[in-house]
């Protein structure tokens, strides 16, 4: 796939270009952020020099995106399933999404939202032209910003809620628990914030072997510690109350490891919800 996206590097950058022409100071971009070891250490999704290093691998991340299926449907459907239920269930109108990406989920979030204020959040520049790019041609007024989830530097108390998709599995412990402190301290008293990822991996230990099997092929060095941890027990350390996990997809209570491998798998992705507690 590498060499068929390089050889559209001049179009590409000509794309993203315009699209900052158009959309004056919605993509805010660090050129001196020095991006943190645990980013830089692998090659995020076997990305040769991962994501962050040249603006046509944003554009490879999303196709290989967009090639397969998390729910045995349409690739967009998880993110658009998210959004959706953040929106009806917590009606937020200052929404930030962490990790965002070229924007997959954000897009969605602005749609189930028109009216709510809605910010990307990511490190790589590349995947932060493209999210801006994508923006731009859905006529999506959304803000864009090169910033660490963990050091977000947003105002505290500035946001109803938080979203991730696919984020805290990229994050070593200790970055989850200063993500998760950060949250809180940027949401208002009721906030939300909702992490859908791979939480769980139900199975048994063949539920778990799939799992694992993922973080190795994918190159996925923090997965394993992400499955390990007790999602509920990280929230309500971090400051969270209200703390709720439920499956992706259909909203039912989500699945442990001890429960029964689905018929049809696809990485199991659930989402843990905790709200900042009100009068805090």
């Amino acid at each position: 796939m590498l060499p068929i996206v390089e050889r559209q590097a001049a179009r590409l950058e000509q794309a993203l270009a315009q699209a900052e022409a158009a959309r004056p100071g919605k993509l805010r971009l660090e050129p001196s952020l020095t991006l943190p070891a645990y980013y830089t250490a692998s090659d995020f999704h076997q990305h040769p020099g991962g994501i962050w290093s040249d603006a046509v691998d944003a554009l490879l991340c999303e196709w290989a995106a967009n090639a397969f299926s998390f729910s045995m449907a349409s690739a967009h459907l998880p993110y658009v399933w998210f959004a959706d239920y953040v929106v009806q269930r917590f009606a937020p109108t200052a929404i930030a999404d962490f990790g965002c990406g070229f924007g997959k989920s954000t897009l969605p979030l602005k749609r189930a939202a028109p009216a709510a204020s809605v910010l990307g959040i990511d490190l790589a520049a590349p995947a932060l032209r493209l999210a801006n790019r994508r923006a731009h041609e859905a006529e999506l007024d959304i803000n864009f910003i090169q910033a660490p989830a963990e050091r977000c530097g947003l105002a505290a108390g500035s946001l109803d809620a938080i979203v991730s998709t696919w984020l805290l599995h990229e994050l070593s412990v200790p970055v989850i628990r200063e993500t998760l402190r950060e949250g809180l301290r940027v949401l208002r008293p009721g906030g939300v914030f909702a992490s859908h990822d791979l939480h769980t991996a139900p199975g048994g230990v063949t539920g778990s072997f799939l799992h694992l099997g993922h973080a190795a092929r994918n190159n996925e060095p923090f997965l394993p510690s992400l499955k390990a941890l007790d999602l509920r027990q990280e929230f309500a350390a971090a400051g969270f109350v209200e703390i709720d996990m439920i499956e992706s997809m259909t909203g039912a209570p989500a699945k442990t490891n001890a429960d029964a491998l689905a018929a049809s798998r696809t990485h199991h992705m659930t989402v843990v919800l905790g709200r900042r507690p009100h009068g805090a």
